[in-house]
């Protein structure tokens, strides 16, 4: 098995049409892990696209931590092994960047050069006892080492656990995630998905999109919960083989899932959600309503729910009123 990480700052998925067009699945963000899909001999498979010919343009299918597949650009990606993805599960220098966007700075101060500009969600390795008061010393998936502010920073919550394990127990993988446990850790979590889902409020809408460049529903429900540290479906769906399970609507609490036809938010209380939206007066990650009274109400999506669903059983959390 081959693996890889993603190099640039960000990076579409895609699939091709009946033309050989792309069509964008999904984003990937620098540091991520990959688990190469297709191999011939000790060179991959390249699939043809649309664009300009060269290796920089070309193809390879991919499949994520998450578990979800596409095509991604050859440039976009740097060849990895198993033993690296096993070390940094291991040596706790994996951090995740939590601002919309942070440079990596050649320097401690403000003044010094931009190196790189990483976007909330991209993963850096930390340089241990560097810290100063203000940065901390950390390598990009891209090689730069430079400096970052700590309060950019948290340590990375979720894991590559998945593209580590046989083939035989991917299936089940995700049912196995380690969730909250207690009411105390519960509600945590449920505050933890909220404050991460607002770290992208006023990004605009992009189909397949997972970064504060553009971002759509599901990349938003997605981001939040991986932030918090639970992996789950890529998109607005509920699927078996992921731990989010439908409830009643009476039993929904902060950070559980609204799903409509094609679409999914962030219950947040009785009557406001967040969500990421093409709708013509929000068209981006905003805080919406269901009271009529509201100026953010969204009466046409009140009549498209087609169910909750949430990662805890029923009388292991505590709803709202």
């Amino acid at each position: 098995m081959s693996y890889a990480i993603v190099r640039q700052k960000k990076a579409y998925l895609y699939e091709l049409d009946s033309q050989g067009k792309r069509a964008v699945t999904d984003e990937v963000l620098s540091g991520w892990a990959l688990e190469l899909r297709k191999e011939s001999g000790q060179e991959w498979e390249m699939m043809d696209s649309d664009q300009p010919s060269g290796d920089s343009a070309r193809l390879v299918r991919i499949r994520t931590h998450y578990g979800y597949e596409g095509l991604i650009e050859r440039r976009a990606i740097r060849v990895s092994e198993k033993e690296e993805l096993e070390r940094r599960a291991k040596d706790g220098r994996t951090y995740v960047v939590i601002r919309p966007w942070v440079s990596l700075l050649d320097g401690p101060r403000v003044q010094d050069s931009c190196l790189e500009v990483l976007p909330l969600g991209a993963f850096v390795s930390v340089i241990p006892g560097s810290e100063t008061d203000a940065f901390v010393r950390a390598v990009s998936a891209d090689g730069r080492e430079g400096f970052l502010p700590r309060c950019a920073l948290m340590p990375r919550r979720d894991s590559d656990g998945y593209l580590l394990s046989p083939e035989r127990e991917k299936e089940q993988f995700f049912l196995k995630e380690r969730l909250p446990q207690g009411e105390e850790e519960i509600q945590a979590f449920r505050r933890d998905v909220i404050s991460m889902a607002e770290k992208y409020l006023g990004s605009s809408y992009f189909w397949g999109g997972a970064s504060p460049e553009g971002i759509d529903c599901s990349g938003l429900a997605h981001m939040a919960y991986m932030l918090s540290g639970v992996l789950i479906y890529r998109d607005a769906e509920i699927r078996p083989e992921y731990p989010i399970h439908p409830i009643p609507k009476e039993q929904a609490g902060p950070g559980d899932l609204i799903f409509f036809k094609g679409h999914v938010a962030i219950f947040v209380d009785r009557t406001h959600f967040l969500n990421s939206t093409a709708y013509a007066s929000s068209y981006g990650v905003a805080l919406e309503s269901f009271d009529p009274g509201d100026p953010c109400y969204r009466g046409d999506l009140l009549e498209k729910i087609t169910g909750y669903g949430s990662l805890f059983d029923s009388g292991k959390h505590s709803p709202v009123s």
